[in-house]
């Protein structure tokens, strides 16, 4: 009997748990170590004294309940309460308490065993306050087993996509892909299982009564407490409106900062004046206005001066041009104005010299006092083409002539020698024919990481087989193409291109693999197309914006403001990562990175050549690295071709490089045994 007395005293006090009891006037009789170190109080200072010292105020008539069933016989069994320890702090104990019984079977006391659940009760209150984010949020919120299968359904869930919680819990999540996205799965969890979270994956879904969602995705992973992979977290949010909300027609076929007609309004005006001109017989003229040497009104005033000049040249033209004639800013510094009914060519030189003057006349913006230079170029239906796309390049051809002298210019394209355009002509019509048939093709340039050897991006490059001239050169074929309204098309033809190859590498190589795509100013002059275009392409290949670096030319930027800073920061907003390429050889490149925020610069390839020779050009390089590193902008060398280019460059702090030293621009087949003979990315 002593045996067992003693193993039940030393169970009593090695427990964690408070073991005390006390007689029918609640005084306590025992208490153990698990109580001291729970409540505070040591045994001498509780024993003889009554347990009520550890109630609160508003708690003493718990003791009289529980004394009162003790005293008939029951149990009180995991009763939670709060408690106050020594210090005045409140703990919460779960707490069962039995009847002690003397010889005759006569309860003459109770012993009571205490456990401190603070921690669970907080525990349990953030899970409840968690539950109510959750069942409150409009984003679905899912979790899935490792292999997939759904775990948890909140309310948004449900509306979302239709199904109810007891409809999708225990179902595969590729319940919810459409057939031609199931393999993201795979991709997906390849990243979850290396430890990484996906940020906003754009991408599509469909809902119970099958139609199409489009959502941005995050997934994280899910550890137990030993830290084992266990499970994975899904946020999906619904951003169909994103890409359904219609354009008010003033933003498609406007110009927003001058109000005037954009390329787009003014080619849908032509097209139907060709149509009424072709029908009447009736003449009428083109004029592309160009304002000379605008770019230093830029560099010297800044942009916001400059956007005040286009909207004071774009009010004096309202004023100037007949009520019959129509408008329009194309892009930058560029003006289209299209002329009427014309009857004669002495009219012609008439609204010509009217435009000329009123431009001339302004002379003073904001205070300051300027003087407007302009160049303008003329064609003339029928004589000079009869159709929209012949008319306005033509116009422009005109106007390039002359482009940039010193006072008025103004060339008719009539007037010209045309043997060089009609060349161009004929390469243009087979660039929009290899647009058309989708011939032109994308080479690949990796971007090495110096420090680690590891190629996480690659930059894609238009590449153009000409069937009879053979490589047509980037720097010939995309100058064509914005000169004959080619761009566009050819811009979304190498995008989707680019990008349902950066959608397989992202399977192969990690969903944090980036590719670098080059984008054409023509692009950037209306942010609702531009924006929307970009969102609607992370959908169809099941992209992130953090994949994507859009190369902005520095030309661009500086003709650009409102919109293009607009532009920018919707890039931003969705993860799409911005670079300045050929950085360095303009004279606004430090200006460009006051005025705008990026995340990178590409270092052109004659500062990288020039660094080995001249030590002018080696300090301009480790002053655009130094001011880079502090701005938090990463930098790209291109046309990295020797082993000495490489080590100088690091040295200064570039470690991220391309060019013919590692791998020639190469299709995607040898890119891919390019990563495997070099190991790079494993």
């Amino acid at each position: 009997m002593v045996k067992y007395l003693n193993q039940y005293e030393a169970i009593v006090s090695s427990s964690d748990d408070a073991i005390i009891s006390k007689d029918l006037n609640s005084i306590v009789t025992s208490w153990n170590k698990g109580a001291e170190k729970i409540f505070g109080y040591t045994a001498e200072e509780m024993i003889g004294n009554s347990i009520t010292v550890l109630f609160p105020v508003d708690l003493i008539h718990e003791e009289a309940m529980i004394l009162s069933r003790i005293s008939s016989g029951e149990l009180v069994d995991h009763f939670k309460t709060k408690r106050i320890r020594k210090d005045g702090g409140a703990i919460d104990i779960s707490v069962t308490v039995s009847p002690i019984c003397d010889a005759n079977g006569t309860i003459i006391g109770a012993s009571k065993v205490a456990r401190d659940i603070t921690q669970q009760v907080v525990l349990e209150q953030q899970a409840l306050q968690f539950q109510a984010i959750i069942n409150s949020t409009e984003d679905a919120i899912v979790s899935k087993t490792l292999d997939g299968f759904i775990q948890t359904w909140n309310p948004a869930a449900e509306i979302m996509f239709g199904f109810s919680a007891a409809e999708a819990i225990g179902q595969h999540i590729t319940l919810l892909f459409p057939a031609d996205r199931i393999h993201e799965e795979e991709k997906l969890m390849r990243a979850i299982r290396e430890g990484k979270q996906v940020k906003h994956f754009r991408t599509t879904r469909i809902s119970k009564d099958n139609s199409k969602i489009y959502v941005s995705v995050s997934l994280s992973p899910i550890y137990d407490h030993n830290g084992n992979l266990v499970g994975v977290s899904k946020i999906a949010r619904d951003v169909t409106h994103e890409l359904n909300e219609s354009l008010t027609p003033i933003s498609n076929s406007h110009d927003g900062l001058t109000g005037l007609l954009n390329r787009y309004g003014m080619m849908q005006c032509m097209e139907e004046l060709l149509h009424l001109s072709n029908i009447r017989n009736k003449k009428f003229a083109l004029l592309y206005l160009n304002i000379n040497h605008f770019a230093a009104l830029n560099q010297q005033f800044g942009f916001a001066f400059g956007d005040q000049v286009l909207i004071e040249i774009a009010n004096v033209l309202r004023k100037t041009v007949r009520s019959s004639d129509e408008c329009a800013r194309l892009d930058k510094d560029e003006f289209l104005i299209c002329l009427m009914g014309l009857s004669s060519n002495e009219d012609l030189s008439i609204s010509i010299n009217k435009v000329a003057d009123a431009i001339s006349s302004i002379h003073e913006v904001n205070n300051t006092t300027i003087d407007l230079d302009i160049s303008v170029g003329v064609s003339v239906f029928p004589d000079d083409g009869h159709s929209t796309q012949a008319l306005m390049s033509r116009a422009d051809h005109a106007q390039y002539s002359i482009k940039g002298l010193k006072g008025r210019n103004v060339a008719l394209f009539s007037e010209l020698s045309n043997k060089t355009f009609l060349d161009e002509d004929q390469l243009a019509t087979s660039l929009k024919q290899a647009i058309d048939n989708k011939e032109i093709d994308l080479l690949y340039q990796p971007i090495v990481n110096i420090d680690t050897g590891i190629v996480k991006r690659v930059a894609a490059l238009a590449h153009w087989r000409h069937p009879s001239h053979g490589i047509i050169e980037a720097s010939v074929f995309i100058p064509l193409a914005e000169r004959y309204g080619l761009i566009r098309s050819l811009d979304e033809l190498v995008l989707d291109k680019a990008l349902a190859q950066l959608s397989k590498w992202t399977s192969l190589y990690g969903m944090d693999f980036q590719m670098s795509i080059n984008q054409s100013q023509y692009d950037l002059i209306n942010k609702e197309l531009c924006s929307q275009n970009l969102l609607k392409k992370l959908h169809q290949y099941g992209l992130k914006g953090e994949n994507i670096i859009i190369e902005i030319s520095e030309g661009s930027l500086i003709q650009q403001s409102k919109v293009m800073s607009a532009i920018l920061k919707h890039y931003e907003s969705i993860g799409v990562q911005v670079a300045i390429d050929n950085f360095g050889t303009g004279y606004s490149s430090l200006g460009c990175l006051k005025d705008y925020t990026f995340s990178m610069l590409k270092l052109d390839r004659t500062l990288v050549d020039a660094i080995m020779f001249n030590q002018m050009d080696f300090i301009l390089v480790e002053g655009i690295l130094s001011i880079a590193k502090q701005l938090g902008i990463q930098v790209i060398a291109e046309g990295v071709e020797t082993p000495e280019q490489v080590e100088v460059l690091h040295g200064l702090g570039c470690n991220l490089q391309e060019g013919y030293y590692f791998c020639k621009p190469i299709q995607f087949n040898d890119f891919e045994e390019f990563i495997v003979a070099n190991d790079g990315l494993h």
